[in-house]
């Protein structure tokens, strides 16, 4: 189901449609990992997203924005350093390449969602 966000710079508002299986990524992946989400995004508009999926703010331990990113030519760098953790021990995964120029060796790329409502991907990462 769509949720309806609000965008802090503007008074416009908008929809954003969860890829399929994404609550339930997490709800397995919190059972097994530490899940950090590291975004791109500013808090104001992740926050709400993540509030969605995660209301209770169990399954999510931490949450990193844009200003933890790393900024070259433009572009947002997820430096997974910041996490303190061994990052032997540290995952990421995501739909940017760009995300994983710093530690390519702990990155999982997937692809975008479009919207395909018979995505499997997340389900999928399981059996890696």
């Amino acid at each position: 189901a769509p949720c309806l966000v609000r965008f802090d710079d503007t008074s416009a508002a908008g929809c954003v449609y969860c890829r399929p299986f994404a609550k339930l990524f997490l709800e397995i992946t919190a059972q097994f990992f530490e899940v950090v989400i590291f975004t791109a995004s500013t808090p104001a508009y992740a926050d709400q997203v993540l509030d969605v999926l995660d209301p209770r703010q169990v399954l999510v331990r931490h949450r990193l924005y844009r200003q933890h990113c790393t900024v070259v030519d433009g572009g947002y760098m997820k430096d997974l350093s910041q996490l303190g953790r061994p990052l032997e021990s540290v995952v990421l995964v995501d739909n940017s390449p760009i995300s994983l120029i710093l530690n390519p060796d702990n990155g999982i790329l997937c692809s975008t969602w479009m919207g395909d409502a018979q995505d499997k991907e997340l389900l999928d990462l399981w059996a890696i």
